[in-house]
């Protein structure tokens, strides 16, 4: 495959609402559970690996609204990071809060969220996706997994 042409550069772009790029495959997801206590700290280890890898990072109001309680209804669920290498986009990273258990009376303050990665075909077979989430898994994961201890 030589140079881009105009139709895979437009499937090399994120969907308006967060969707991952239509040339990219999924080669990443897992659900994180984390304390109320723990919500920015759990997102502060995301974002200092997507830092330390150059990618361009957006938050969502997604981030912010989990924190006010107005603003979450039942199943509440949202996109609250996206961030990717490009362009066009050639890894796509986002981190959806999945639930949001604050003010629960039996104290178990938690909220669940998971973490996709996404990259270009090419990056699955020269192996810069697996070195991708190889990094994530030994530098982040460990820390998430971390961030929950049930009562």
């Amino acid at each position: 495959m030589g140079c881009s042409d105009a139709s895979s550069y437009e499937d090399q772009e994120v969907g308006p609402n967060g969707e991952p790029p239509k040339a990219l495959q999924r080669i990443y997801q897992k659900q994180f559970i984390a304390e109320e206590r723990n919500y920015v700290l759990a997102f502060g280890l995301i974002h200092a690996f997507l830092v330390e890898h150059h990618f361009a990072i957006t938050y969502t109001r997604c981030f912010d609204d989990v924190l006010d309680v107005r603003k979450r209804g039942k199943g509440f669920t949202c996109l609250a990071l996206r961030a990717e290498q490009g362009p066009p986009t050639k890894t796509y990273v986002r981190v959806r809060v999945d639930e949001v258990l604050f003010n629960q009376l039996d104290g178990d303050n938690r909220l669940s969220l998971s973490v996709e990665i996404y990259v270009l075909d090419g990056y699955v077979r020269n192996g810069k996706g697996a070195q991708l989430v190889d990094g994530f898994t030994a530098g982040v994961e460990t820390g998430l997994a971390q961030l929950y201890a049930a009562p």
